[in-house]
């Protein structure tokens, strides 16, 4: 007999199509749910990896030509008046909201169409270096985002936690972990075989990660310098806006032959097992993926304390955590650099692996 019932359609919005946290997290959802058999569409702004990648799996993409990641207030406007027309056209039964612009901005257009709203908020911008009253009318307006939509989901306590939300705004929240697909590692010493480099000293520190504020690598870099009687190379893989001041502040520290910005790494994830550290010095954080991808390793680990990341490492015994704020904290670094010369055997890690998983946080979403 024909099975005439038809398929539930969810429409994954979000601002950037550059890739990040974010972008992994609607890719990883919209492949999984369509494979689910749901109609799945992703509107986003841009045109870069996220795009390129959902075209590649025949997922449809929708272009929002007036999205930006700003705060411009007219551009808002032309924005909500473009996810209004959208979501006419698409007729979604869901609708799953990334980012806090198109959260707040999406939830609104969401209240004229009759589809459920749903918003993941991977961190929240009042948690970024701002003036007080600034902070104070983004909570406000991120609580008011939590209102519009239907059920909200945090992928830490810690998110709900800075959120502060009265009770019945905090009754709409559910924390669902990030999950991620196994890695399939490239054999180690392939990050420097394939870019003709070698590695000079004994432990060469790895991070990934958007070069932004919020990923605290300039601190890092000021705990680094004051380590210079120990034999560490720092690699950086990622890109972003603050290219520019941290190779100034490498010059001037005097840390040019040891510290790396290698820039978008395609698949940066499957090199990590060619480094002897693994380093995340976050000033904040939703949930980190790379924290859940360090897992995947036998590297010891270098963690901030920020956000959501102590609820991923907690448990791991060879993660050592930092207050990447503290003046001090490069105490911490030299004992975890000291100590942290042979692989991890933390059989915690099996466990966490499985919690951290993309077909647990599939099923849960």
């Amino acid at each position: 007999m024909k099975n005439t019932h038809k398929k539930k359609k969810i429409l994954f919005v979000i601002t950037k199509s550059n890739w990040g946290g974010a972008q992994k997290y609607v890719y990883d959802l919209a492949t999984s749910f369509r494979d689910k058999h749901f109609d799945v569409a992703v509107a986003l702004g841009g045109n870069d990896e996220l795009a390129l990648r959902l075209e590649e799996n025949h997922i449809p993409v929708i272009h929002l030509k007036t999205l930006k990641n700003d705060m411009n207030m007219v551009g808002s406007i032309k924005t909500f008046f473009e996810l209004l027309r959208v979501y006419r056209k698409e007729s979604p039964d869901i609708i799953h909201l990334n980012s806090s612009k198109i959260g707040l901005f999406g939830g609104m257009a969401g209240l004229f169409s009759s589809a459920r709203i749903i918003f993941t908020a991977h961190s929240w911008p009042f948690n970024e270096e701002r003036g007080e009253m600034q902070k104070k009318i983004l909570r406000l307006l991120m609580q008011c985002t939590v209102f519009f939509s239907d059920r909200t989901i945090c992928n830490s306590k810690n998110t709900v936690q800075t959120l502060n939300p009265p009770e019945f705004l905090k009754r709409k929240c559910e924390i669902i972990y990030n999950g991620i697909r196994p890695i399939s590692f490239k054999p180690s010493g392939t990050f420097f075989a394939e870019r003709g480099i070698e590695k000079k000293e004994e432990l060469a520190l790895v991070s990934i990660g958007e070069l932004h504020e919020s990923k605290g690598f300039d601190l890092a870099l000021n705990h680094l310098a004051k380590l210079s009687h120990l034999s560490w190379e720092w690699h950086v893989l990622g890109e972003g806006k603050e290219r520019e001041n941290l190779e100034s502040l490498i010059k001037n520290l005097g840390l040019h032959n040891r510290v790396f910005l290698h820039g978008h790494v395609k698949d940066a994830p499957t090199h990590l097992t060619s480094f002897d550290v693994f380093f995340l010095p976050s000033r904040t954080e939703g949930l980190a993926y790379v924290a859940i991808e360090a897992l995947q390793t036998n590297l010891p680990i270098i963690a901030s304390n920020a956000g959501g990341i102590p609820e991923v490492l907690r448990r791991d015994t060879d993660t050592t955590f930092v207050t990447i704020r503290d003046p001090n904290a490069y105490i911490t670094i030299e004992k975890a650099l000291r100590m942290k010369s042979l692989p991890v055997t933390s059989h915690a890690r099996d466990k966490l692996r499985i919690e951290f998983s993309l077909a647990h946080m599939v099923e849960q979403t």
